[in-house]
């Protein structure tokens, strides 16, 4: 097994030029200290990573041109998505991953789109900035391997026009009144994340936006984890140059997501 897990995040890194990184064995927490940020496509890295931990599951971070959508069955996401590829008509043949509970459904997007539970509906999440994803032959918690489905394409279609309007559609701006008053769960992932975005746009110091967001993590119900609050920063800070992170609220207008 911890062959094949090395051998497929290579593959992953050199053939698809997607950022890996290592996650607990049989579980989907990062190992690395700040996660999908640390992901590479560096061979030595990585070689070194499975060396220390050869049954780590493996993590591609989303972003940067991949886009992942995550059809879970156990929230009936297998219906919403199909009423969604019956109403557009327009679901080409792409690469697909099986999982547990579903499939993922892998695109290649030039359009940055942001991550969000439920984004295109009831149990059909979107799997882009700020997001990832767990990757074959990985072992989830239940036992069950995440598996390549050998019956769908080698490589990620182009991501449908309608699923790009319709996660547009659905990014919530930054409403900070809300996210002071202590946001409820569903809302806390999107939220927290643009938040983490305006501060690296109004050019704050890492350390005050760190800070701020480890406040506002605490005033969530049920209250969002402070590590990976300040991982959402992390990240931004590293992806993002000081004053172009893609945050759109209070009036701002962002190109490529607005």
């Amino acid at each position: 097994m911890s062959n094949a897990l090395l051998a497929s995040a290579l593959l992953y890194s050199s053939r698809y030029k997607w950022s890996v990184f290592p996650l607990i064995p049989r579980d989907k927490k990062p190992i690395t200290e700040h996660g999908l940020l640390d992901a590479t496509t560096d061979e030595a890295q990585i070689r070194q990573w499975w060396e220390e931990t050869p049954d780590a599951n493996i993590g591609i971070r989303c972003g940067d041109g991949l886009v992942v959508i995550d059809g879970d069955r156990r929230h009936n996401g297998h219906l919403t998505l199909r009423d969604l590829i019956k109403r557009h008509a327009v679901w080409p043949p792409t690469y697909r991953v099986l999982t547990s509970d579903g499939a993922h459904f892998y695109f290649k997007s030039d359009t940055p789109l942001t991550s969000g539970a439920d984004a295109l509906g009831p149990g059909v999440d979107v799997k882009g900035q700020g997001g990832y994803v767990v990757a074959p032959p990985s072992v989830h918690p239940s036992g069950h391997l995440y598996q390549y489905d050998a019956l769908s394409h080698s490589k990620p279609a182009p991501l449908p026009f309608w699923v790009i309007e319709a996660r547009k559609g659905n990014q919530r701006r930054l409403d900070r009144a809300r996210v002071l008053s202590g946001l409820p769960e569903g809302e806390r992932d999107d939220q927290l994340f643009r938040y983490a975005c305006m501060a690296r746009r109004n050019r704050w110091d890492q350390d005050m936006a760190e800070a701020a967001m480890v406040y506002l993590a605490d005033r969530c119900s049920p209250p969002f984890p402070r590590e990976e609050a300040i991982k959402k920063v992390e990240w931004v800070y590293a992806r993002y140059q000081e004053g172009r992170a893609p945050y759109s609220g209070d009036g701002l207008v962002v190109r490529g997501l607005d």
